[in-house]
């Protein structure tokens, strides 16, 4: 058996060596062949930058924004925004990559940038990894960093942009609640003119201070809800139209609260009459008061943190 094998790998031999030549000249074009491709083939290198997405220190309006959005949808949001095109045509901007290579347009560059660019999330954290390929490492390191940079600073730029809106509707409502507190004081003040042969000084006999606080406490829950509810409707009409159930339901409150506070009222007239009067009038002002100092306390709030 040996031998047998022994003779027909002596016989191959015999053939290759006749047929030197054209085996050495099949290698040789084989091997001219594979150094050819490898050598006209691109290399395509890989550049790397991490980000964090999600709220980070102090954002008020930005957290607001976010709670009015449906459970773990922040961070799919937020990875919309990093692939969207302004986020792209942020990068070509500011790469200034049209002027760099004049004979490309702005949608060439977002076309290449969305297909070079992936987005990994690290695990379970907010970790998330921007990958860019392209056959110039200088043109991968400086996409996937100018990448970063653009999405925080539009970041900020939204952030700010929300914060003044907030203000500017906190000042307008502030500015309303200002009049309507003026205009309550006043009418208190002439009351107190039209009475001032009546003590409104707080100094009753014991039957009377009995009668007025049964009905001032009824009258104080009511201005109480009465004022939540007006905070309340003031603050969603930020995010809502008046068609929506929350603003109607609110309205629906309000307006059976002051109807409460009527019945309340006509209840109590009668005897005492002009000091349970002065009691609602001043409560009207303290209910205008309150709101328009929480609505101040917010706008400073709010002005801060986008001095932040």
């Amino acid at each position: 058996m040996q031998q047998m094998l022994s003779s027909n790998f002596d016989e191959y031999l015999k053939i290759i060596y006749k047929r030197r030549k054209t085996a050495i000249s099949c290698f040789i074009i084989f091997f001219g062949i594979v150094a050819l491709i490898t050598y006209r083939q691109v290399p395509i290198y890989q550049a790397r930058a991490k980000i964090i997405i999600g709220p980070e220190g102090p954002q008020r309006v930005p957290l607001e924004e976010l709670l009015s959005l449906p459970e773990g949808s922040f961070l799919p949001t937020q990875i919309g925004i990093l692939t969207s095109e302004p986020i792209i045509l942020g990068v070509v901007r500011a790469l200034k990559l049209v002027e760099k290579y004049p004979q490309t347009t702005e949608e060439m560059w977002v076309n290449f940038i969305r297909k070079a660019t992936k987005i990994e999330k690290q695990g379970d954290s907010r970790i998330y990894m921007i990958i860019v390929e392209s056959s110039s490492p200088e043109l991968a390191r400086d996409i996937a960093n100018t990448y970063c940079e653009v999405y925080i600073q539009q970041t900020i730029e939204r952030t700010a942009e929300a914060n003044r809106r907030s203000l500017l509707w906190l000042t307008e409502q502030a500015a309303d609640l200002k009049k309507r507190l003026e205009e309550s004081e006043l009418i208190l003040v002439k009351y107190i003119d039209e009475n001032s042969d009546i003590s409104f000084d707080g100094k009753k006999e014991d039957d009377q201070e009995n009668s007025l606080n049964g009905g001032s406490g009824a009258l104080e829950t009511l201005y109480s809800q009465l004022m939540n509810y007006e905070l309340d409707i003031r603050r969603l009409s930020q995010k809502y139209k008046d068609t929506h159930p929350k603003i109607i339901k609110l309205r629906s409150d309000i307006g059976n609260v002051r109807s409460l506070i009527l019945q309340e009222k006509k209840r109590l007239s009668g005897a005492h009459k002009a000091r349970i009067q002065y009691d609602i009038l001043k409560r009207e002002v303290d209910l205008n008061r309150n709101l328009y100092n929480l609505l101040m306390k917010e706008a400073k709030e709010t002005k801060l943190l986008g001095e932040v």
